[in-house]
């Protein structure tokens, strides 16, 4: 019998912004309980810090060098990139009722694509969020089909925070003063140096604040769809999973919003509800926004999609011995930046000023501690750069994306 596969999502949720993985400055019991109840990893992280790359990426399975969707906005031509998407694949090659709600913001057009809709998205999280989880909500309580569904639900919030940032609405850090005792302290691993703002420091916290009350929006509707979840006729033959796009910067290194290659942007919960998996973290796998379709399409049953690089987080989930990847990559917006993992090591290469950053994220994990001067690192510095090198030569390059390599040479 195949089973039925919801996958929530949220837009901009960092990890660190988490009760349930230690943030102090934010109440989620929802999104706690949900990631108690499952698997989830510690080393997850989105292919790209942005949605559109990030989102095409979990529902085509492709790079964004493959489809050449780098930034915001671009549309897949299906004349040049052999690209299909998750919700016509299920449909069509395992039986499945595909079903969307929320949020779209992926670089092909909705009407192409193999999903019916429930409820549109508003602009806004803090006004839509809740009729999409409502419709959710009612999907899952009563669905009594003989075929099995493939439910995608997009929820905006924590992403309102983008228009905290906007010059032009400075008057809500007016009320900074009055909470100065609520607001949380500056991040740790701010550089002035890369703070081009303007703000003070009150401005600073205030917008962090701010961030972890649209969270805490979030996880209100997170919670009505992950108990219409458990109260589902179909529960003990459904799978769940969560995840962010991408995540944020709240003053960390200088930054607002999404965009750089620092773990604050790229590194996103993830956590998957299986019956045949039991509830645990995974401490050290690299898990992708790439291997979203390819785990979907295998618990689905079908074969992956064509083109696809990722791997299926499924055997990882069910506590299977499985050879995984030892080392990641993942770009920036218009390639700006490579960015890869192996071990406790991080390198940042950034294309336009042609300059290395190294990172130990288990003695560093704020990447506070440049290493790529130390001597001592000299041998792991090399074999990542050599992982560099072997990313970017593997990589198939679109016509899009191979112009916007143009632009660094």
């Amino acid at each position: 019998m195949k089973p039925n596969i919801v996958f929530l999502h949220v837009d901009q949720l960092k990890r660190s912004a988490i009760g349930a993985y230690g943030c102090r400055y934010v109440n989620t019991p929802n999104l706690d309980r949900l990631i108690q109840s499952s698997t989830h990893f510690e080393r997850s992280y989105c292919s790209v810090p942005l949605c559109v790359p990030a989102r095409t990426s979990w529902y085509t399975g492709l790079e964004p060098e493959q489809s050449g969707i780098t930034e915001n906005p671009r549309r897949i031509d299906r004349d040049v990139v052999n690209s299909t998407d998750l919700g016509t694949w299920l449909r069509d090659k395992g039986g499945y009722d595909s079903v969307y709600t929320g949020k779209w913001h992926v670089a092909l057009k909705p009407r192409s694509c193999g999903f019916r809709f429930l409820h549109d998205s508003n602009p806004v999280g803090e006004y839509g969020d809740t009729a999409v989880a409502r419709a959710a909500e009612e999907f899952l309580l009563t669905y009594n089909e003989k075929k099995p569904f493939f439910l995608s639900v997009g929820l905006l919030n924590p992403h309102d925070i983008c228009y905290w940032g906007f010059r032009y609405s400075p008057g809500k850090f007016a009320m900074a003063s009055r909470i100065k005792d609520q607001l949380p302290p500056f991040p740790e691993n701010y550089l002035k140096q890369d703070d081009h703002s303007g703000w003070d420091e009150e401005a600073w916290r205030f917008y962090a604040y701010s961030y972890f009350r649209f969270v805490e929006m979030v996880d209100e509707e997170i919670g009505r769809v992950f108990r219409a979840f458990e109260r589902s006729p179909q529960r003990d033959n459904t799978v769940f999973i969560f995840s962010s796009d991408h995540g944020q910067a709240s003053g960390e290194h200088g930054f607002q919003t999404k965009n750089t290659p620092y773990e604050h942007s790229c590194r996103v919960p993830l956590a998957v509800i299986d019956p045949g998996g039991s509830p645990r973290l995974d401490r050290h796998s690299l898990v992708s926004g790439l291997d979203m379709a390819p785990t979907i399409c295998d618990y689905a049953g079908v074969e992956p999609m064509p083109n696809n690089n990722g791997k299926s987080f499924k055997p990882l989930v069910r506590g299977e011995k499985v050879v995984w990847r030892d080392w990641l990559a993942a770009a920036t917006p218009l390639l700006r930046e490579r960015v890869v993992w192996k071990g406790d090591y991080k390198l940042i290469h950034s294309r336009k000023a042609d300059s290395l950053q190294l990172f130990n994220l288990a003695d560093d994990p704020l990447e506070t501690n440049d290493l790529v001067n130390d001597p001592a690192c000299k041998p792991v510095l090399n074999k990542l750069i050599a992982l560099r090198d072997e990313a970017d030569a593997s990589r198939e390059y679109c016509p899009m994306a191979r112009a916007d390599m143009e632009k660094f040479k």
